[in-house]
């Protein structure tokens, strides 16, 4: 008998565990990361906004001093 056969030789048990850890690993540091960025003394509406107007994939006209906060403090700090 091989070990194979003894446990059935399909998926191993933990693979499912450990897709499922990661996937909430990463969800988990991608929400503490918004609201890392979004707490603060000043309130920026325009959050989400911010970053993909940044990397180019959108136009949205932000005030200047919302984005400064967010990538010169709040993203370091996050």
């Amino acid at each position: 008998m091989s070990a194979s056969s003894i446990r059935g030789g399909g998926v191993r048990p933990y693979s499912r565990f450990i897709a499922l850890a990661a996937t909430l690993l990463a969800s988990a540091i991608g929400i503490s990361l918004i609201f890392g960025v979004g707490i603060g003394d000043m309130p920026i509406p325009a959050l989400l906004d911010a970053i993909p107007n940044q990397m180019g994939w959108t136009s949205v006209d932000l005030n200047r001093i919302h984005e400064t906060i967010i990538w010169d403090y709040r993203l370091s700090r996050a």
